[in-house]
């Protein structure tokens, strides 16, 4: 969920910080800031949770109809959908009216079980690459954010593609060109590997 800055900005509000006022979110965005940071990290931290069961309470001055909308703009309704129900699930608080049917969309159900299954889990276990981007697919709703958050996981260069070889700043560019070629060698042994036993 892409929360446009500018967009932000116009919307923001004011909060006293000890003699100054500082901006900050409105509401809604921070709402849906919370939603996207939560959905990003699989809300491994109940604390993420309980900040957005804060937020459902009615004297916390959100407006869901607007969260919501916004929401459904930016392509976000299942992420806003899964930290609703885990917050109404977890803390028992009282799910807003707009975003009752958010929460009841069987993807939202499965995406909350799978993360209340980690979430609780003892001893917790190390994080599988391949599981959390597969869960960031599932929180995707529109083909279109899917595709750029494939292309995005795919094209753009991380330290394993630096730890290949070194290059100068000004070749940094060739890191786009090695890392497809470093992906297809690595998932291609591994298919050999897994073949031949």
């Amino acid at each position: 969920m892409r929360l446009p800055f500018d967009e932000l900005w116009e919307r923001r509000a004011a909060i006293p910080l000890g003699r100054r006022t500082v901006p900050t979110l409105s509401r809604e965005d921070l709402a849906l800031a919370l939603c996207a940071h939560g959905t990003h990290h699989q809300w491994d931290r109940l604390a993420w949770i309980a900040d957005v069961a804060r937020l459902l309470h009615p004297d916390a001055g959100v407006d869901w109809d607007t969260a919501s909308e916004r929401a459904h703009r930016l392509g976000g309704t299942r992420m806003l959908g899964l930290a609703v129900r885990l917050a109404s699930d977890l803390f028992g608080v009282e799910p807003p009216i707009p975003c009752r049917p958010l929460i009841a969309d069987r993807r939202v159900i499965r995406l909350a079980a799978d993360v209340v299954a980690r979430l609780f889990q003892r001893p917790p276990t190390v994080d599988v690459d391949l599981r959390r981007r597969l869960f960031h697919l599932r929180a995707h709703e529109r083909l279109r954010d899917r595709a750029r958050y494939l292309l995005w996981l795919v094209g753009r260069p991380n330290q394993g593609d630096w730890a290949v070889v070194s290059l100068p700043d000004a070749l940094a560019l060739l890191y786009y060109l090695i890392r497809p070629l470093r992906l297809a060698a690595k998932y291609t042994a591994r298919l050999v590997r897994a073949l031949a036993s």
